[in-house]
């Protein structure tokens, strides 16, 4: 099944958080498929190391001499790409599990009702790097969306 996957980016605002943050882009690079670009806009310590070890990933950084979380995303969606048709916003205490964005397009390509969609969201699990999920309630999350068949508004 061949899917459209549109231009996408994600935003990750971080305040004093580089180990997580690199953790976070370390799980983006093991990602089956990888976002457009990635905005990081950061307060607090100089994480231009960590951008460093990441070079395979197009991250655009800005330092914020703000540390208000709100502040933070409102800069970074001003460097998103104005071609860009969805921004997933992560928390910079994150692992996305590798197969997790593939899953997300594919199940918005199989359900037509989002075709005209300007604004919408999509829900899933990530878990946190303090927690540990079961595989149990893993393979749950990742059935709704290979055995989803269709999504009807009611």
């Amino acid at each position: 099944m061949s899917i459209q996957i549109p231009h996408w980016e994600i935003v990750i605002a971080t305040y004093n958080r580089s180990q997580s943050l690199n953790k976070l882009l370390f799980s983006i690079e093991g990602m089956s498929l990888k976002p457009n670009a990635i905005c990081v806009v950061s307060a607090g310590e100089n994480i231009e190391k960590i951008i460093s070890v990441h070079r395979s990933l197009k991250i655009r950084h800005f330092v914020s001499k703000t540390a208000n979380q709100s502040f933070q995303k409102k800069k970074a969606i001003s460097m998103v790409s104005d071609y860009c048709k969805w921004i997933a916003f992560l928390d910079d205490d994150v692992l996305v599990r590798s197969d997790a964005f593939e899953s997300i397009f594919k199940f918005i390509d199989k359900n037509e009702i989002y075709e005209n969609i300007k604004i919408g969201g999509v829900g899933f699990n990530i878990s946190n790097q303090n927690q540990k999920l079961s595989n149990t309630v893993n393979k749950k999350i990742a059935n709704i969306f290979r055995d989803r068949k269709s999504t009807r508004l009611n």
